[in-house]
């Protein structure tokens, strides 16, 4: 058993270290051909999820040139909220990509943060007055009219050979 965040399940799903894993719905865009999706099992919302948030220093309209930090933990969430901003605000910002501290969410010269699991769940319950608050769920759905799948079950496709290969062995002893 090994838990992590979405990024270092990734990794390890592509350096072949775990066979089953939920995995970030971008990677599996990007790596299809390794593996095979668990049907039926995933992590989805339909609009609000309060644990992929935005946390900016001024309203989401006005972020067009501005720099934008970006959580190391979930690539679906940069690539949903890179998809937002340039087709519901026609923004072009400067993203950065680095952890986060929920408590300190905005440095330096950044106008925003995107913040995942824990760390957004925190941020929404401790909200600071002088920043601005948009749940990723919500302008997805605003976007597109549906929901997001953010994560799915993955098998690494070698892997459910094998085991495929092993019932059968298995198998064909328990019928002798």
């Amino acid at each position: 058993f090994f838990s992590s965040v979405p990024s270092e399940l990734c990794r390890k799903m592509k350096n072949n270290d775990l066979n089953i894993s939920p995995v970030s719905s971008v990677f599996y865009a990007m790596n299809y051909s390794d593996f095979l999706i668990i049907p039926d099992v995933c992590i989805s919302a339909q609009s609000v999820i309060q644990s992929v948030i935005l946390v900016s220093k001024k309203p989401i309209d006005d972020l067009d040139v501005e720099i934008i930090a970006l959580s190391t933990m979930s690539l679906t969430s940069q690539c949903m909220l890179k998809i937002i901003l340039k087709k519901l605000y026609h923004a072009n910002p400067l993203f950065v990509i680095r952890e986060i501290d929920a408590l300190m969410p905005i440095q330096g010269e950044e106008v925003a943060s995107l913040l995942i699991g824990d760390d957004a769940l925190f941020a929404n319950l401790n909200r600071i007055k002088s920043l601005y608050y948009y749940d990723i769920g919500q302008l997805w759905n605003q976007l597109t009219g549906g929901g997001m799948v953010y994560a799915l079950w993955l098998v690494n496709k070698i892997y459910a050979q094998q085991m495929k290969n092993d019932f059968l062995e298995i198998s064909a002893h328990i019928k002798k």
